[in-house]
């Protein structure tokens, strides 16, 4: 449980880190009944869901919660995890999903934002 608290907060940090270089204001919330935080960039709402395991099962199905919760509440979805391979995150990016990982890997993109960010690291 300590790892997994360790690691959810350094996700938030380096998401914090990315949004810092915005022009615009921020705000975080972890008080949200959809997914595991809320996040405003402006006018926009952000959905996001942290991802601790590797496995392919739990990754997708994180993704398909994800996409579901997002559009019923009409948000915008973002995955954070410790790690996501170049595969996975060209696959998030066709189905429209933002991530930011510990590597340094992030794509967020939303009405007036785009922060768009490879690690040269391999997950």
């Amino acid at each position: 449980m300590r790892q997994i608290v360790f690691v959810e907060k350094h996700l938030r940090i380096r998401l914090a880190q990315f949004l810092d270089q915005l022009q615009m204001p921020w705000r975080f919330s972890e008080h949200s009944q959809r997914a595991d935080f809320e996040l405003r960039i402006g006018n926009s709402v952000i959905l996001g869901e942290v991802l601790l395991s590797r496995s392919s099962v739990h990754f997708h199905d994180k993704i398909q919660r994800l996409k579901a919760a997002a559009q019923q509440a009409n948000r915008i979805p973002l995955l954070a995890a410790p790690s996501l391979s170049s595969e996975r995150q060209d696959y998030l990016r066709g189905q429209g999903i933002c991530y930011v990982d510990l590597s340094g890997n992030a794509w967020i993109k939303a009405p007036g934002v785009l922060i768009e960010q490879r690690s040269n690291e391999k997950s």
